[in-house]
């Protein structure tokens, strides 16, 4: 399901480039069950498919989850 991306914030962007490009899902794997924080990494984003948050935000919305404030 995708390539493995080195941050967060690349997973974003890839998302966010697929629904730009017509993409109607995703289908992820290990960028979201290897993260330290999955919870954090589907809300996230859950926010690019579903709230057409751009990547920086959906980033700065992951770190926010990550440390408990969301």
């Amino acid at each position: 399901g995708g390539p493995k991306c080195e941050t967060e914030l690349e997973v974003f962007d890839f998302v966010y480039d697929g629904i730009k490009k017509g993409a109607i899902g995703v289908n992820l794997g290990r960028n979201v069950w290897q993260n330290p924080h999955p919870s954090a990494m589907m809300r996230a984003l859950n926010s690019v498919i579903h709230d057409k948050l751009k990547p920086k935000q959906a980033f700065d919305l992951f770190e926010t989850i990550k440390k408990g404030y969301a």
